[in-house]
């Protein structure tokens, strides 16, 4: 039959009658019983062939889908098994079903009709399938209709666009016919598979390159090549390395229409990685350098160089320029999701050396000019760059964790991490141009890039820090740590308007900077300091100071320091004076400024431990995700009760929290009431004031930061956080770094200075010239919270305290409060010593007209003028002035009371032994007797209170024996005189109560607990009992008085339950399924064991 002839005589009546014969069938009718009979035939195997458009209902389930572009159609997804996995209805833009996709999907979430496609099914096995006859026939029609696709695709020369147009209709027909037949059967998908071949589908896509083809016949080839890309591995195979090879001339022509090709061929780890080795082109690049080249050319095309950086132009014209900036950015993101292919970048230099090219290319876009005089009256909103490099950061994101998962090593990775640190050291501008109070922009995408990457484990690791020196040239985390520090303090700036002529853009601009990039610069900064600090370890040359440059690029404008000799802070402390060449306001935000990031940078570890927590690492996961969860639920209850869907949104979606998860955390923190949560006790114990407003997000949230602190207030809590004994410390390794890079700094030097200024400014109002940290409570804040964590710390050396701590112990100087001069009358102004007889004024220095005041001998010693007392002696004094004095910030007030962080330091100060120092030490004592001390105390405390307790519950008893008479009162003595064989009897001291059967001391985490029974009272006489009926009962307490660890006795009971388990209940003297026990000592009965405990502990017991 010659059906060229045919086809061109009327074509519709070719094509049925083309799938008649197929068939051999009559009518349509038949065609479709037939084609349904030969679908039903079929194995039950497969990848799911359901294509979806736009806006088509699917389904995502987190526990089975491999990465977020994976979902499943409702029909198999209701088919599957997800009981107890975390799902969600989503809206689809394209692509299609990944149900039976190993590389897609967990095979445990497959639906029972599709799986994995055996390779027997996808090779000429598959025509066995089909009936002879039909196959014979399908070897006779399919490669002819692909011939007339061949035919009919391509331009005929002079043709007009009504004829076009009818011819790619006929190729659209031809597709969607050869497409039903794909779905039909296995055999039949073998068929057209093997006339699809290389050549063919070249000369294709260079139709499509040419743009030979209307946007409804690119779409209607795009469905049928991603549905035999889909269903079989081979062609889907063969088909990348055709697209890969022609991607460069693709993505020339870009179309949304192609956009559904590429995530199914890039996101297969068995493809990406046969296309990374391949050449693409003529040039013998691979994939990812293409794409990276192909990125860099379009950012480079739609730029513009300006005097102070690059800025995009003709943005209303540079819409599909964008549309193909964000498809080049997804492609690289879903070759990246093979882990081969990471271990391919980290091994190819090439491809390293073009990523930083890209990122160095986007180095301090958008710079901004602050306006002073004039107001911006038509601006832009400006957020294409922050989009774009946002998704680019989030396309290197597999890249990133497969640098930091817990296998790597930094032999690895230090190709990789020398490529970027080379690649800021070479961009221009970066060790001389930094944001300032006149330019700034918010875009530092490489040093965020490195960031991303870096793996903290091997940072905290004290056995790589030569290699981390060799890596990172000194200068590089210098000058980092200074961008970091300028883009933070810019936000600052902008969020206290001080770009407010440049109009909203510089607001809007604020916005998407929290809440895209501000927790990665943060995060430098923290890195940055522990490299800083590892390389004045390694090396005996001068170096960076972190707090001095912390200083530097807080309150200033200079740039990085060409010297790397130490620099003091305090000096520059000190000046602020006498500051005159810029305003009091912008001093006074800068100084805030500063206190407020060092609060945040060895506070806020939440981002770090995110980043390091992938459900995919299972050991680590398992270990540190209840800690950040529960201190994340803490954070966000703090502010109002929520529900838990509420909660959930606040969660980091990294984390991939599972139900049993999220329901063991809320358990452990918070307590629901009508559908809301609400925190415990303990979980305010573990609330940190200073870390709300960076855990919601910065974005306008100041109202509920504000219902944090007033809720905060009413609980007796420092709202500091947790200490490291409560057992939800984040990083807690990172942070003692953090803390030790500072230890050759004047920190201790500036905190106490700090107090004394505190108490300056309370006693002295009245001063004319007063230093900006004087009167700002916000900051004094910060640095008390910085106090406490500096003391917090710990480390292998002095003693297990920080080496900044250990100063405290240091005597204060001879100094006075930097700035202040004592006047004696008749004699010269000093500011060293004073005769107690003949003081009477003091002033503040400067280059005004000094002040005098009239002030009392108390006042100045209040204030912090006497010198030669210890500085943590020094700063409770201190402290302790500021709460007599008072303060107008409700925070800062309740945490100066001497039951909040007075009491807090004091006791770590104890057990650090701070108090068997002597002035001339540098360093805490052997804490080993101090330690033995602190545990006696601690045992002697709880037996006072055990005493205590047993008087209360046996005055009690007396009492209401005594209402029922003098029988009751007689059966009540018989109990309280079983009660008062108190466990404490013939022990002298509480260090030496031991367990009964272990035969050791208490433990925090496992105290011992005296072993009682409590039930019904129950009066001996029928008489009273006979009154009694009807009224309200009381419990009867008895003990014999014998000591057992909590988790002793939960284990002598689950014994004796075992134990007593298939006997005759009626042979022992007590109720094993009623929880009753005997003693292991007396055999005294026993149902409950009461914990020796602290107060506050016990009342938090569950």
């Amino acid at each position: 039959m010659d059906w060229s002839a045919r086809f061109k005589e009327n074509f519709e009546e070719a094509l049925l009658a083309s799938k008649l014969h197929l068939y051999a069938a009559r009518s349509e009718a038949e065609v479709s019983a037939k084609e349904a009979e030969v679908q039903a035939s079929q194995p039950k195997a497969g990848i799911c062939p359901v294509q979806w458009g736009s806006n088509s209902i699917a389904f995502r389930c987190l526990d089975c889908e491999f990465d977020s572009s994976c979902a499943q159609c409702p029909d198999c997804f209701f088919k599957a098994s997800h009981q107890g996995h975390m799902t969600k209805l989503i809206r689809t833009s394209g692509g299609a079903c990944d149900c039976g996709d190993p590389a897609s999907w967990e095979p445990a979430g497959w639906c029972p009709e599709h799986c994995a496609t055996p390779a027997r099914l996808d090779s000429s096995e598959s025509l066995e399938l089909l009936p002879e006859s039909l196959r014979v026939r399908a070897g006779e029609v399919l490669p002819m209709l692909i011939e007339q696709v061949d035919h009919l695709m391509r331009p005929v020369v002079g043709e007009e666009e009504e004829q076009a147009e009818v011819r790619q209709k006929k190729v659209r027909a031809l597709l969607g016919s050869l497409k039903q037949l794909g779905e039909a059967a296995f055999g039949l998908r073998f068929l057209v598979c093997e006339q699809l071949q290389a050549s063919r589908l070249s000369e294709w896509m260079s139709m499509v390159c040419d743009e030979g083809l209307s946007g409804e016949t690119e779409e209607k080839l795009n469905e049928f090549l991603l549905l035999y890309a889909q269903v079989s591995p081979s062609f889907k195979l063969r088909f990348a390395k055709v697209f890969a090879q022609r991607y460069p001339d693709i993505m020339k022509a870009y179309g949304e229409q192609r956009s559904n090709l590429s995530i199914h061929l890039f996101s297969i780890p068995e493809v990406a990685q046969e296309l990374v080795t391949l050449p693409v082109g003529g040039d013998g690049k691979g994939i990812l350098e293409t794409i990276l080249l192909l990125l860099l050319s379009t950012i480079e095309d739609g730029a513009l160089n300006s005097p102070f950086g690059a800025s995009y132009s003709s943005r209303d014209a540079a819409r599909m320029k964008q549309l193909k900036l964000f498809r080049l950015a997804y492609d690289l993101g879903y070759l990246l999701q093979s882990q081969a292919v990471c271990a391919h970048v980290l091994q190819t230099s090439l491809v390293q050396e073009c990523i930083v090219r890209v990122f160095a290319r986007l180095w301090r876009m958008d710079v901004q000019l602050r306006h002073i005089r004039e107001h911006v009256q038509y601006d832009e909103p400006r957020r294409e760059v922050f989009q774009h490099i946002a998704s680019l950061m989030h396309a290197l994101t597999p890249l990133a964790d497969y640098c930091r998962r817990p296998e790597a090593t930094l032999k690895e990775l230090k190709s990789w991490y020398s490529c970027m640190a080379a690649g800021l050291a070479n961009t221009p501008g970066f060790l001389d141009t930094f944001n300032c109070s006149a330019t700034a922009s918010f875009h530092l995408p490489l040093q965020r890039l490195l960031t991303q990457c870096i793996n903290f484990d091997l940072l905290v690791d004290a056995a790589g820090t030569s290699d981390w020196c060799d890596i990172f040239p000194e200068a590089v985390p210098a000058a980092a740590l200074m961008h970091a520090v300028r883009t933070l303090r810019t936000e600052a700036e902008a969020d206290s308007r001080f770009w407010v002529r440049n109009g909203s853009s510089m607001q809007i601009q604020k916005a998407e900077y929290q809440h895209m990039f501000r927790k990665f610069d943060l995060m430098t900064v923290q890195v940055c300091m522990v490299l800083l600090s590892k390389r004045r370890e390694a090396s005996s040359a001068a170096s960076w100071e972190p707090l001095s440059l912390l200083w530097t690029a807080a309150l200033g404008d200079s740039p990085l320091p060409r010297s790397a000799a130490p620099q003091e802070p305090r000096e520059e402390w000190q000046r602020l004076w006498k500051k005159q060449d810029i305003s009091e306001e912008l001093v006074t935000l800068h100084f805030k400024f500063f206190w407020d990031l060092l609060a945040q940078v060895l506070n806020e570890m939440l981002p770090v431990e995110v980043c390091m927590c992938r459900r995919k690492w299972e050991t680590r996961y398992s270990s540190r995700c209840p800690t950040v969860l529960q201190r994340y639920i803490i954070q966000a209850l703090a502010g109002n009760p929520l529900s838990l869907p509420e909660i959930s949104s606040r969660v980091p979606k990294e984390l991939q929290v599972r139900e049993e998860q999220f329901t063991e955390a809320l358990d452990a923190v918070a307590t629901k009431r009508d559908r809301h949560f609400t925190l415990k006790p303990r979980g305010w114990a573990a609330f940190d004031i200073c870390m709300v407003s960076a855990l919601h997000g910065l974005q306008g949230d100041r109202e509920r930061q504000q219902h944090a602190e007033q809720a905060g207030l009413g609980q007796e809590v420092t709202m500091l956080g947790p200490r490291r004994s409560d057992g939800l410390a984040l990083a807690p390794q990172l942070q003692d770094l953090l803390v030790e890079s500072l230890k050759l700094s004047q920190l201790v030097e500036i905190t106490v200075d700090f107090i004394h200024l505190q108490c300056f400014g309370r006693y002295f109002p009245k001063a004319k010239r007063q230093h900006p940290g004087a009167k700002d409570e916000s900051a004094f804040l910060c640095c008390l919270k910085v106090l406490d964590l500096i003391c917090e710390a710990s480390t292998s050396q002095s003693g297990g305290c920080s080496a900044l701590a250990a100063q405290l112990c240091q005597p204060l100087g001879g100094e006075l409060v930097p700035g202040c001069c004592v006047a004696v009358p008749g004699q010269e102004e000093k500011t060293g010593t004073w005769s107690d007889e003949d003081l009477s004024v003091v002033h503040v220095g400067g280059d005004a007209p000094a002040q005098k005041i009239e002030v009392r001998k108390a006042d100045l010693k209040m204030a912090g003028l006497e010198t030669g007392r210890l500085r943590h002696e020094a700063i409770l004094e201190r402290l302790d002035a500021l709460h007599k004095a008072g303060s107008e910030h409700p925070v800062l007030k309740k945490l100066l009371s001497p039951k909040m962080l007075p009491q807090r330091l004091q006791d770590r100060w104890q057990s650090l032994g701070f108090r068997d120092i002597s002035s001339s030490s540098s360093a805490p004592a052997d804490t080993a007797d101090t330690a033995d001390k602190l545990k006696r105390a601690r045992m002697e405390t709880m037996r006072k209170r055990q005493e205590a307790m047993m008087k209360r519950m046996q005055q009690q008893q007396k009492a209401a024996a005594a209402g029922l008479g003098a029988e009751m009162a007689e059966g009540e003595a018989a109990a309280s005189s079983n009660a008062e064989g108190t466990p404490d009897e013939g022990v002298e001291d509480m260090a030496g109560w031991q367990c009964a059967t272990c035969r050791e001391v208490s433990e925090v985490n496992n105290p011992l607990a005296v072993l009682a029974a409590v039930g019904p009272y129950m009066p001996r006489s029928r008489l009273l009992r006979d009154r009694s009926e009807g009224t309200e009962g009381f419990a009867r307490f008895s003990s014999c008085g014998h000591l057992l660890h909590v988790g002793c006795s939960s284990s002598h009971s689950s014994a004796v339950r075992a134990e007593v388990q298939g006997r005759l209940q009626g042979r022992f003297s007590f109720d094993a399924s009623l929880g009753e026990f005997p003693c292991p000592l007396c055999r005294s009965h026993a149902n409950c064991a009461l914990p020796c405990v602290a107060d506050e502990d016990f009342l938090e017991l569950e």
